[in-house]
């Protein structure tokens, strides 16, 4: 089972944590519109909703601090309390990547 959690989170979002940022770059399959689940990233709890063309984080309202979110080179910071969406490039445009 844990094998298919690792999927929908590494593969098909395309989750990394590295380099004190959370970076995604989604590769869900036709079948699949959309994934969400929670995570802890740096001792902060954040809601993930995961499409093709978008990705929302909501960072909860108890955390120390910002998460740096990382989508397809561009790097911004999601305070505790905010939700944020940002606009995810179609594959063919996207900047390479390990994922790609």
């Amino acid at each position: 089972m844990a094998g298919t959690i690792d999927i929908f989170q590494r593969c098909y979002t395309g989750l990394e944590a590295r380099e004190g940022a959370l970076w995604l770059r989604p590769a869900l399959p036709d079948e699949l519109k959309s994934v969400s689940f929670r995570l802890r990233h740096r001792c902060a709890w954040l809601w993930l909703a995961v499409r093709n063309d978008c990705v929302t984080v909501r960072v909860d309202d108890d955390a120390e601090h910002a998460v740096t979110v990382r989508i397809d080179g561009r790097a911004e910071a999601v305070a505790p309390g905010e939700t944020r969406t940002f606009a995810v490039p179609p594959a063919r445009e996207r900047s390479a990547g390990a994922c790609a």
